[in-house]
């Protein structure tokens, strides 16, 4: 009965360890993967802070951001994955504001 019993502990601590393996592996993939949603982001932010055309139409300083909500708040970037011809993409669309304009990012990549 106490084997039973110490058994079954073991059996729900290795499974808290699986559990939290899973956990990490799915942050460290959504925060860390280039091809995140998030790494995407922050790649394509930079690649339009640093364009020209894009910082005399909308005036510096530049922001980006994602939709916001009823509050006002600024939250996720909105995206999407999808499969088209065996392909995976991602679409996504986020916002730049400077002193002058608003713009709308769309992206897609594969």
């Amino acid at each position: 009965k106490e084997t039973t019993k110490t058994a079954s502990y073991w059996g729900i601590v290795i499974a808290g360890f699986g559990l939290t393996g899973v956990l990490f592996y799915a942050i460290f993939n959504e925060l860390f993967s280039s091809k995140s949603p998030n790494s995407v982001y922050g790649r394509s932010l930079e690649r339009c802070l640093n364009e020209p055309r894009i910082k005399d139409a909308l005036g510096e300083p530049i922001k980006g951001f994602g939709e916001e909500t009823r509050r006002g708040r600024r939250r996720h970037v909105s995206h999407l994955n999808y499969e088209r011809d065996g392909k995976k993409y991602l679409r996504m669309k986020f916002y730049l504001q400077g002193i002058r304009q608003k713009a709308t990012v769309h992206l897609e990549m594969m």
